[in-house]
């Protein structure tokens, strides 16, 4: 009796572990780094301030604009705030604003 209730215990360990892991690998598919620079801005500098593209094809010409100013996004700490301190930004296309992602190093 002792050993069937341990096959069970490990059975169902097995299937949470696998269940984990397809659910983890489903997240990391539903998001695939997009940045959302908006979200950013109002985390960093409050729900007034937003972004603002300076030129849709200079990629570094993203900024977050609010009523003291407007200031530079850093695409590192857009990703580090979005995805975490293994994501660093990538640009797939020099000629486009839109073209950032957060991949991990």
């Amino acid at each position: 009796m002792k050993e069937g209730i341990e096959v069970r215990l490990k059975k169902t360990a097995l299937l949470l572990a696998f269940l984990t892991a397809l659910f983890a690998v489903r997240l990391a598919h539903a998001d695939s780094g997009n940045m959302d620079i908006d979200r950013y801005c109002r985390s960093k500098y409050g729900p007034a301030s937003h972004a603002v593209l300076t030129a849709a094809s200079n990629p570094y010409g993203w900024k977050c604009f609010m009523a003291a100013g407007d200031q530079y996004v850093d695409m590192q700490d857009v990703c580090l705030v979005q995805y975490g301190p293994r994501y660093g930004p990538v640009l797939s296309d020099q000629r486009s604003a839109r073209s950032w992602k957060c991949d991990t190093h």
